[in-house]
């Protein structure tokens, strides 16, 4: 929690000496209950993996840029019992206020390869989330990024250093976003030389329904095992509150051995604006191309402020 409180302090110094600083606050609290076999046994389980607080806005220097910041914790998604234990990401930036102008920032981000295929997953942060067959999200740990939009296609380049300086890493994101349809390319050289390539797509029908697909190469450039995987995701939406979900993720090693797949079906029922129930039965078989099987049935709720 410490390392939140100094975050939150930097920004606030950073802005008190502006008179238009408007700070937004924001994030996800979310809690899932229910069932889970993952080889150990039968239990149950109780978790808000995936909860997120932050604050995030921007100030006015003059007529030609403005000065943006965001800072956010996130509860770790690999079992922490402290809330909010992780920083997610916390970077000041200068943005453009011209039509064609673009923003840069430097601090703690997200990848841009990881950003590339988040529309594709409608499991986030429940038991059958994409990040179990797409595995290599990365957070940038000091990092200069620079994004651009002209119309409906948009990019980002950055470039970062690992905690003790000692690696470099490169990332890049082209994508098209409309109403209707986004395709995305993404292509990261992480600071161990693993080199990783992202396809994304989905389409959202008039109807409300949406379709998904995003593809990774991972090459480890002999260092360890590199591989090849997928995920497909279908919503059907029955009416304005309701909508049936499946996911399907598939992960092959260069190892070899049986491929890990991910299977997910659930229900998501909109209570407001902002607050969804959600339920849902999944499969994770063969985790991590170990023998092994997680079979969860769980309800959720996520509030959305």
């Amino acid at each position: 929690m410490a390392k939140i409180v100094g975050v939150v302090m930097a920004v606030g110094v950073l802005m008190s000496g502006s008179v238009h600083a408007e700070p937004i606050l924001f994030g996800q609290l979310r809690a899932d209950y229910g069932f889970v076999d993952d080889g150990s046994g039968r239990h149950y389980r109780f978790n808000e993996q995936g909860s997120r607080l932050g604050f995030k806005g921007s100030s006015f220097i003059n007529q030609h840029y403005e000065f943006t910041y965001i800072a956010e914790a996130e509860s770790d998604i690999a079992g922490n019992d402290e809330i909010f234990s992780e920083v997610r990401q916390a970077w000041i930036g200068i943005r453009s206020r011209s039509a064609a102008g673009g923003e840069l920032r430097a601090g703690r981000h997200l990848s841009p390869a990881r950003v590339s295929v988040v529309p594709v997953d409608i499991f986030v942060n429940q038991a059958a989330d994409q990040r179990k067959i797409l595995e290599s999200d990365t957070v940038l740990e000091k990092s200069v990024v620079y994004l651009n939009r002209i119309n409906e296609f948009a990019y980002a380049v950055a470039l970062s250093t690992d905690s003790a300086n000692e690696h470099t890493a490169t990332d890049f994101l082209i994508n098209y976003n409309n109403e209707t349809t986004y395709i995305a390319a993404a292509y990261l050289k992480g600071y161990d030389q693993q080199r990783v390539s992202r396809l994304a797509a989905t389409y959202l029908f008039p109807e409300g329904h949406k379709l998904g697909l995003a593809f990774e190469y991972l090459d480890n450039k002999g260092v360890g095992d590199s591989h090849k995987a997928f995920v497909v995701s279908a919503g059907y939406r029955l009416d304005e509150n309701k909508r049936v979900k499946l996911q399907y993720g598939m992960n092959k090693s260069s190892s070899g051995g049986q491929a890990e797949t991910l299977f997910g079906i659930g229900v998501d029922f909109d209570l407001s604006a902002n607050t969804t129930l959600q339920f849902q039965y999944s499969t994770n078989r063969h985790l991590d191309h170990a023998d092994e099987k997680e079979t969860s049935v769980t309800v959720g709720v996520v509030y959305d402020f």
